[in-house]
């Protein structure tokens, strides 16, 4: 087949006007993207393990990360989750980097995930080319896209190269990956190639691209400088080794930002299939043969090999896997004749370059790829096995240097290393079921100037990774977390209670706030309680989390909610310092501990309503306040169950840090919607290593979440196993893994279906709305009698794990029914408090 393929050349002369059929049967091959998927191509499948041996891959010491991370522990949660590690999955998680540099916020995990060695597909396969195409195709891209998006397709491969060489050469990788910048000479070896290039030049030049750079060389001129005899036309080009690019861009990333950006790899972990998730707060879930891997993104940077993953883009309307050939062959003559100027011809097919020499006297190795119409009428198409080459395609690449520069390659010669690789039709859009999922795939063996830029240019992308990071409230208080809530869940209360029920909500924990930190103050207790202003910092790690934050916030900003600052403190020395002042303005208040309450029953020897049973006596009284919290149900019974409040373990421990209190700031942070949260205690010097307050990971404890648990007596080894794993990650270098908490503890929370504590007025009141009670107390049977048999009792509790924001408010609210009950009048709820807040209001 290669004589008959060479003997269209032979009636060429000096120009290219006696020429009359076309060197490559352009739209044979492309009629392809015509007809169906053959019967016998199913989707595409994983990359073969026993591939050809490449130049680029294989020459030895050229891949020192072949194997990373294919052994060992497996990543198993990861926010972006890349699956290809060739220049456009490496280049994603540069870019991501590169965005995160400089931001405050959490840190984001991302793995790159591949089937074989690292970059071991089309990328460490190519023809090392990184040079953009200046105005090829621009008629046709006009036509069918319009200009402006014509003339962008060529400004994002421009931007690529450009980006490209300004990291190599602000790196100072030029010898190491061998970038060779020359010029590109495109020949012209058709009537029909000199006549569409003329109509493009012309088409852009007119759209007002720049082509001052782009020359023109007659077939004399050719001849003169290089040795062929075509016409051609040049242009600014580069090369370098695909695969040491590569490297080198992603230990750039891991390194570029490692306390934002946490950048993993694991090597010869095929991804088999992907599934929805059912871990909380990641989207989805990545099958191995060495685990699962959670996630809320996926980049797909597989290229000719998507459709196994994604099936609907096979076959002519997605990618169609097309294998490529590539040979590295000596040239006779040395580097001063050969010169270093890459090529491209034959409409596109066939491309080459010289590598690098040490000396000009040298005979370089020329990098020579194409001839895929030689393969036979389905052009190699469908076809995903490159562990075989195709010999028809390496007989008329042998002989097409020899042919083309007579005297510059020796007719005959073996090449020094031959290989395939995927080059890949072009591809069509994913459907729009796979949210989350990104593609970057189908570049048509044009992928090293394109690949890079397809993060930049993707803002869809990119503005939801910026986000990836946390959002932060102007001030937040360290110590107890008494946090307020400044706009989270204002959605939920917003559409429940309505706009001014669902801002009360947030009024009420600012009231408490600033209530308490002016009585801090006023009373100068600032070290006593160890009140330490700085940030409280919201992580937004998943999709899910960003969307719910976001739509709070527009919510609360629309209906005027008040966004102020915030302050945390610590809670047992400041409930101890209250109790003192509350004492000295009444001496007669008193205080026993260790005196449970066991029942409560109405007194009907004495004036007082109730009498409180204690195993050291009974208590007379006529007003009670339960503020019991979790273990509410134990006196009020019909308060148990899951329309009452539910009793909840919650964990927390105290852990050292790793690294001075300078590097770890004074921030508060919550994280993974809220089950997550942590603050550094304060320290005497800037360079101790601060004690750490970590809580939450109920989600790790099992199906039951803790729920209906009173026993704080144990802690959950699940959760703290999680609780000991989640700073260092996150942090890395500044919490040591392995490290012992110094103390850890659990306690008890009571939570309510609705998320909001359920306050008394005027009377315990219960409603008979079955979402919220269910209840009953001997013969009482309707409301009255609820009402009369309660009367005198008031709660506060049920904040569902918030309860120092929101307690001192809510006792204050009870405080005030109990006074206007004992004046005879009516309470009036204050400007800030919710009534949904109210038993009697649940609905």
């Amino acid at each position: 087949m290669a004589w008959a393929y060479l003997l269209l050349f032979t009636v060429l002369s000096h120009t290219v006007s006696t020429l009359s059929t076309p060197v490559l049967q352009l739209d044979a091959s492309q009629a392809v993207f015509e007809r169906p998927a053959p019967k016998y191509a199913s989707a595409s499948g994983l990359p073969v393990p026993n591939s050809t041996h490449s130049f680029w891959i294989n020459t030895p010491g050229a891949n020192p990360l072949a194997k990373e991370g294919s052994e060992g522990s497996l990543t198993l949660d990861a926010d972006v989750c890349i699956i290809g590690s060739g220049i456009t999955g490496v280049s994603a998680a540069y870019r991501l980097a590169k965005t995160l540099e400089g931001r405050e916020g959490a840190q984001v995990k991302a793995v790159i995930l591949d089937a074989r060695d690292f970059c071991s597909g089309a990328t460490g396969r190519n023809g090392g080319h990184m040079t953009a195409v200046p105005f090829k195709e621009f008629v046709e891209r006009e036509q069918k896209y319009g200009r402006e998006q014509a003339k962008k397709s060529y400004a994002l491969e421009n931007y690529t190269t450009s980006e490209l060489v300004k990291i190599i050469k602000g790196q100072g990788w030029e010898d190491t990956v061998d970038l060779v910048s020359s010029e590109h000479v495109r020949l012209l070896m058709t009537n029909l190639e000199v006549e569409q290039a003329k109509q493009d030049f012309a088409a852009a030049r007119a759209a007002g691209l720049d082509l001052t750079e782009v020359g023109w060389l007659s077939s004399e001129d050719v001849e003169s400088a290089y040795g062929a005899s075509f016409p051609a036309f040049t242009h600014p080009g580069n090369n370098v080794w695909p695969l040491k690019l590569v490297t080198r861009l992603f230990q750039l990333a891991q390194a570029l930002n490692p306390l934002k950006f946490n950048l993993k790899l694991h090597t010869n972990t095929p991804v088999t299939a992907i599934s929805t998730s059912t871990s909380d707060g990641r989207r989805w879930t990545l099958s191995t043969p060495r685990g699962a891997v959670q996630c809320s993104y996926v980049l797909h940077a597989t290229n000719g090999y998507t459709s196994y993953l994604l099936p609907h883009l096979h076959g002519p309307a997605g990618i169609v896997p097309t294998r490529g050939q590539v040979m590295a062959m000596r040239a006779a003559a040395p580097a001063t004749q050969i010169t270093k100027a890459s090529w491209g011809g034959r409409q596109g097919s066939g491309y080459w370059f010289p590598r690098p020499v040490e000396h000009p006297e040298d005979h370089p190795l020329v990098i020579l790829g194409g001839g895929r119409d030689a393969s036979g009428p389905g052009f190699e198409t469908y076809v995903i096995d490159d562990s075989e080459v195709n010999k028809d395609v390496g007989e008329v690449l042998r002989e097409f240097l020899p042919w083309m520069y007579p005297g510059r390659y020796e007719k005959g010669r073996e090449p020094e290393m031959e290989w395939v690789g995927p080059v890949v039709g072009p591809g069509g859009s994913a459907s729009d079921e796979f949210e989350g999922q990104y593609l970057s795939a189908g570049y048509t063996g044009h992928g090293m100037p394109r690949a890079f830029a397809w993060f930049w240019r993707n803002r869809s992308v990119t503005s939801h990774l910026e986000q990836v990071v946390a959002y932060r409230l102007h001030i937040g208080r360290n110590g107890g977390h008494l946090t307020a809530e400044i706009f989270d869940h204002f959605v939920f209360r917003q559409s429940k209670y309505g706009a001014e029920e669902a801002k009360k909500a947030h009024k009420l924990e600012i009231h408490t706030e600033q209530d308490l930190v002016s009585l801090i103050k006023a009373e100068g207790w600032e070290n006593l309680v160890d009140l330490v202003s700085s940030h409280r910092v919201g992580l937004l790690r998943t999709e899910k989390e960003i969307e719910v934050t976001k739509a709070d916030y527009d919510a609360a900003n629309a209906a005027g909610a008040d966004l102020i600052e915030d302050v945390e403190w610590l809670d047992e020395k400041e409930v101890f310092e209250l109790y003192k002042f509350a004492k000295k303005l009444n001496p007669d208040l008193k205080l026993h501990t260790n005196t449970p309450v066991t029942s409560i029953s109405r007194d009907v020897s004495s004036a007082h309503l109730w009498s409180l049973s204690t195993p050291r006596g009974s208590i007379r009284t006529s007003y009670v306040i339960h503020a019991t919290n979790a273990y509410a149900s134990h006196l009020l019974p019909h308060m148990h169950g899951p329309k009452g409040i539910i009793p909840t373990r919650e964990q927390a421990m105290a852990l050292r840090a790793a690294a001075p209190s300078t590097e770890l700031t004074k921030d508060a942070w919550v994280g993974t919607l809220g089950c997550k949260y942590w603050f550094p205690r304060p320290v005497s010097s800037p360079d101790e290593n601060p004690l750490l307050i970590l809580g939450g990971a109920r989600d790790e404890s099992g199906p039951g979440l803790e729920s209906y648990i009173i026993d704080d007596s144990t802690v959950n080894v699940n959760v703290g196993r999680a609780l000991r794993n989640y700073l260092p990650p996150l942090f890395p270098g500044k919490y040591e893994q392995g490290r012992e908490p110094e103390m850890e503890w659990t306690g008890i929370m009571g939570i309510t279906k609705v998320g909001d504590p359920f306050v008394s007025l005027n009377r315990l009141l219960p409603t008979l709305d079955d979402r919220f009670m269910c209840f009953k107390v001997g013969p009482v049977v309707d409301a009255t009698q609820i009402a009369d048999y309660y009367k005198g009792q008031y709660m506060a509790a049920g904040y569902t794990g918030h309860g120092m924001p929101r307690g001192y408010a809510c006792a204050e609210a009870v405080v005030g029914m109990i006074v206007a009950e004992i004046a005879g009048k009516k309470w009036v709820a204050p400007e800030w408090f919710p009534r949904h807040f109210l038993t009697t209001e649940r609905s």
